[in-house]
């Protein structure tokens, strides 16, 4: 049963505002972080100062409160309203980690904090290396988890990612971030630059929400 107060549809073809209010979330976050990325590499500059700033730091956390309410928004009802069974099982699976991947920013600001990042930027292999952390852990929350899950219930529904039916071109769609991805690392690595690292978090959290936009804007079964 869908909860009575909360329209889940809205303008633009927009057809699931849950959806989209998961997508948001992601985005925002992935934005986010590639911020403070694009910050790291200016140091000593007018842009990296920011992150000592005490402006930043309400910004950042307050962007966190947002984005958690928005993850909640979307995934609320379907724990508690609209699935049963297994299914209820696959919405609080998908709540947990939606709710683990926009915490990143917050657990970077207090872990950069502790080391004293703000002042004393970390070496690029030491940034690389908790960056890799971080991606591990997504894609064994994102992935490993529930193919685990599927797989030991037999439930192939519990790692729908909404791109059925669309074959090569939904396949094309979910990986397309990361071929972008590839492509910039491919024109700026030989060219010293780091672009590629600072766009990173934005097109793997794109990634993440291109399930969610699919179903946000899905047409509206009659």
């Amino acid at each position: 049963m869908k909860h009575p107060l909360i329209p889940t549809t809205g303008p633009f073809g927009l057809t699931d505002r849950r959806a989209f209010a998961g997508a948001l979330a992601l985005l925002l976050v992935g934005l986010h972080i590639s911020i403070m990325m694009g910050f790291y590499f200016f140091p000593g500059g007018a842009a990296f100062s920011l992150l000592q700033s005490r402006w930043w730091w309400e910004l950042s956390f307050s962007l966190q409160i947002l984005c958690f309410a928005l993850m909640w928004m979307c995934h609320h009802e379907r724990v508690f309203y609209d699935t049963q069974g297994w299914k209820r099982g696959r919405a609080i699976s998908r709540l947990i980690v939606g709710m683990a991947g926009v915490s990143v920013p917050s657990w970077v600001i207090v872990f950069s904090a502790m080391n004293d990042w703000f002042k004393h930027p970390p070496n690029l292999m030491d940034l690389a290396y908790y960056a890799g952390i971080v991606f591990v852990v997504w894609v064994v929350l994102a992935y490993v988890f529930p193919i685990g899950v599927a797989l030991l219930g037999r439930r192939k529904g519990f790692i729908y990612l909404g791109l059925e039916g669309q074959s090569k071109k939904g396949a094309l769609v979910l990986l397309g971030p990361f071929l972008v991805l590839g492509l910039v690392a491919a024109v700026e690595i030989p060219r010293g630059s780091h672009l590629h690292i600072v766009i990173w978090p934005f097109l793997t959290y794109l990634h993440g929400a291109t399930p969610y936009l699919k179903k946000a804007f899905a047409t509206a079964k009659p």
